[in-house]
This record gives C-alpha cells, structure tokens and sequence, in this order.
C-alpha cells in the first residue's frame, strides 16, 4: 500500500491524506478530503479497462508504456475528462500527473508522490 506524501490539485483544496494500492489486476484509490470526506474508486485492468464505483457514464482506457509506466485515460461520451501519467519511479515511490478537464470549471493539473509505507 503507498501514502500521498506530496499533492497539488491545482489550487483547489488538498485532500488530508490519500492511500492507493495497485496490483497485475488493477488498482484502488481512497481520499480523505479537506472537508473530512472519504473518496474511493478503482479499476480493474484484466480484460480491457473496466471502472469500480464511479458514474457509469464514464470509460476508461489505458497504455503500457513500459512495464513501470502507464498512461490513463477516462472518457465521458467522446470527451476526455481526465489523463493520468503514472510511474513507478523505485519499489517505493510512484510519481503521478492527471491533467482533468471537468464538466463544469476549468481545466486543472494534478500532481502526486505515493511513497510505500515503511513496515
């Protein structure tokens, strides 16, 4: 399991503390946000690229581009909403960038550095 130890969100507010855990299958994400709320949702990745608890409108699609990184893309309709770069920098620590395009407001970066948690 890897902790966020660094986040910008593009000006808006930072979460209090987000968890991720990937696996050959897929992964799961959950935050905790500035305002006390928990979000969670993940994606399995067996059989194409299939998401898990977020509005089923929405689709996904995703590149291997090496075997430590993958590029993300989430679709609503024929309009992209949101492109991950994800890379697993060491074991330990894995750098990610989603450029988001949301329905409503303007386009935002956001950054993250998910380090393992020490055992």
């Amino acid at each position: 399991m890897l902790l966020s130890l660094l986040y910008d969100f593009g000006g808006g507010p930072k979460p209090k503390m987000g968890l991720v855990n990937w696996t050959e299958h897929g992964w799961v994400v959950a935050i905790l946000t500035a305002n006390g709320e928990l979000y969670s949702d993940g994606v399995i990745t067996d059989h194409g690229c299939a998401l898990i608890g977020i509005q089923s409108d929405l689709s996904c699609t995703f590149e291997v581009k090496t075997p430590k990184h993958v590029v993300f893309t989430l679709k609503q309709g024929d309009t992209v909403r949101r492109v991950g770069d994800i890379e697993l920098v060491d074991k330990n620590t894995t750098l990610t960038t989603h450029h988001v395009t949301p329905s409503k407001g303007t386009p935002f970066i956001e950054k993250t550095v998910w380090e393992r948690e020490s055992e």
